[in-house]
């Protein structure tokens, strides 16, 4: 047989994938796992370019299909969480926003308070000075009034 024939050689698609197979998952060299299926070590090494590009057909960052598959089942599962915690933090800056408007009228309803709180205390304060002077002018009136008894019973003849 001539170079040229065994070129032309078929094998199976089974035969060349338990061939490939002793090389990628058994750790073979090319040259003894072609010695092990009786082919050369150039048509094995083929095989293995062929199979190896099949393996990442349509993947240019050379991954393999199942690397391909397992990067687009993860990328999805991100876009998923993603597109949920999107939704929760739109929830969460309504809530957010929401109990700020609320906060502003609790702040407003507060200042309010403290503006009538310092009103009343400053009536209280006058209406103390106004009992004061009221109670000193009282004081002063009922020693006026004591003082004006005091002379006229002194002064009155007694019965």
């Amino acid at each position: 047989m001539t170079s040229n024939q065994s070129a032309k050689t078929k094998y199976p698609p089974e035969f060349k994938d338990k061939a490939v197979s002793l090389v990628l998952d058994d750790g073979l060299t090319c040259y003894a796992a072609a010695k092990q299926v009786g082919a050369y070590q150039a048509t094995l090494l083929q095989w293995l370019v062929d199979h190896l590009m099949k393996e990442r057909e349509g993947s240019p960052s050379g991954l393999s299909m199942d690397e391909l598959v397992k990067l687009q089942v993860e990328n999805d599962r991100l876009l998923d969480e993603n597109e949920e915690l999107t939704d929760k933090n739109e929830i969460l800056q309504a809530g957010t926003e929401a109990y700020a408007e609320m906060l502003k009228g609790k702040a407003k309803e507060v200042k309010e308070l403290q503006e009538a709180n310092h009103r009343l205390q400053a009536k209280c304060e006058r209406l103390r000075w106004a009992a004061t002077k009221l109670i000193t002018d009282d004081e002063f009136h009922s020693d006026l009034l004591h003082q004006k008894e005091d002379e006229t019973s002194s002064s009155m003849p007694v019965c």
